[in-house]
């Protein structure tokens, strides 16, 4: 796992652990773990790219349930660190 550096809200730096990268042709997948407003949460973000450049952008957010509230046991990603 990689810690970064990241653009959370409105220009605030935070940091992030990247859990995965996964590319295909045109589209780039990047799931990571951080903080938002002090709570641990997943960010999925997919972009489309052209050219060799970012052509599109989709994120999404989700605040990570406290371990005692999971469902089971696999995690909040679901493959193995």
């Amino acid at each position: 796992m990689k810690q970064v550096s990241v653009l959370v809200g409105a220009g605030s730096i935070g940091q992030a652990i990247i859990r995965r990268v996964s590319a295909g042709k045109h589209i780039v997948l990047a799931i990571s773990e951080g903080a938002f407003a002090g709570k641990p949460t997943s960010y999925y973000d997919l972009f489309r790219v052209e050219n060799g450049k970012i052509a599109e952008h989709w994120d999404v957010m989700e605040t990570i349930a406290p371990e005692s509230e999971w469902k089971h046991q696999n995690g909040k990603y679901g493959f193995p660190e």
